[in-house]
Parts: C-alpha cells; structure tokens; sequence
C-alpha cells in the first residue's frame, strides 16, 4: 500500500512537473512574440517615416523645380520685352486710346519683372 501512495506522489509530481514545464514554454514562447512583434511594429514605423519622408523630399523638389522654371520663363520673357524694345511698341499701339493708361500699364509692369527677377535669382542660389 504504501508503494501506491508513493506511486501516487511520483505521478503527481510528474504532473506538476510537466504543468511547469508547459507553462514556462508558453511564457517563453509568448515573450519571444512579444517582442518579434515589437521589433516587426518599430522597423514598420520607422520604414514609414523614412518613405514619408522622401515623399515629402521628392514634393518639395519638384515644387522648387517648378517655381524656378516659372521664374526663369518669366526672366526670360523679361529679356525679352527689353531686349526687343516691346514697351516702345505697346507705347506706340496704345497710344491711339490713352496714352496715359497705357504708360501707367507699361510702368506697373517693369517693377513685377524686376521682383521676378530678384525672386529667380533667391531661388537659384537656393537651389
């Protein structure tokens, strides 16, 4: 009798043992998730922040690109105008309706190609 009580402490330490064994697994298997799944969440946000940002790179580029090629058609359209001695001409044109009109046009339009001009030459150093 006494080899089925101790039969019976053997089995149930057996038991208890396994149980542990299992429960530790279980813990060790859970924290190494854990923590692939931390490490996974980390890098995917940081792969998300750098994309962003050669989003945000790439935009800001093509928005400079863009303002500079303005600047520089309306450079050389500038160029143009004084060049070709076109405000004479428009002088000559317009002077059969107003000639003052036509002289205040020609002026308000000088100083806006001068900022244009100032302006390309800002974005080109810039740049």
């Amino acid at each position: 009798m006494n080899t089925g009580i101790r039969s019976d402490a053997v089995t149930n330490g057996k038991f208890r043992f396994r149980n542990i064994l299992i429960a530790a697994v279980m813990l060790v298997s859970i924290s190494i998730q854990g923590i692939y799944l931390g490490y996974s969440t980390f890098k995917f946000e940081e792969l998300k922040k750098r994309i962003m940002e050669q989003n945000i790179n790439i935009a800001h580029q093509i928005m400079l690109d863009n303002v500079k090629n303005a600047l520089d058609e309306a450079d050389a359209l500038f160029l143009f105008v004084q060049g070709n001695n076109i405000t004479s001409y428009a002088d000559a044109c317009l002077n059969l309706r107003d000639e003052d009109v036509a002289a205040d046009m020609l002026s308000d339009m000088e100083p806006q190609c001068a900022k244009a001009d100032v302006k390309s030459n800002i974005v080109t150093g810039f740049l």
